[in-house]
């Protein structure tokens, strides 16, 4: 949690020297919200999947990994669009990416490896360094 807010506080100041900074802001926002639903959406599968094969301890490890990914989905979300409105854009924003996940693996469990092999280092980095992750969708969003 101390990662996302020293994030955010230098984070929002730099894109405020954006030509139309308020803009700018909320893309990235969006696009981050989107990025950590996404991956909330990925660490729900894994973890229902574990629990179906019992296993409790990467039950565990993905419901915090899932539960951290919403917050800071929730944080950007919040910023964008205002506490109101947050939680439904997040929600959204999560149940879509769980359809993405389901269609990416032709709805098809076994697969869970496919879906895996696409997002656990691109999920791992996002939780675990948000300031580089961050400046990565940064400058894709801007360019």
């Amino acid at each position: 949690m101390r990662k996302l807010i020293t994030f955010i506080a230098l984070f929002l100041p730099v894109a405020g020297y954006c030509a139309d900074a308020g803009e700018v802001n909320i893309r990235v926002l969006d696009a981050l919200t989107g990025e950590y639903a996404t991956c909330a959406a990925y660490y729900g599968i894994l973890s229902r999947a574990a629990s179906i094969s019992g296993e409790r301890e990467a039950v565990d490890r993905n419901d915090r990994l899932r539960e951290r990914a919403i917050i800071f989905a929730l944080t950007f979300a919040s910023k964008a669009h205002g506490d109101q409105a947050a939680r439904a854009v997040t929600t959204d924003r999560i149940d879509a990416a769980i359809d993405r996940h389901f269609a990416y693996m032709s709805g098809n469990i076994s697969l869970l490896p496919v879906l895996s092999g696409r997002y656990a280092q691109h999920c791992r980095q996002a939780l675990e360094n948000p300031g580089p992750f961050a400046d990565t969708v940064l400058k894709r969003t801007v360019d």
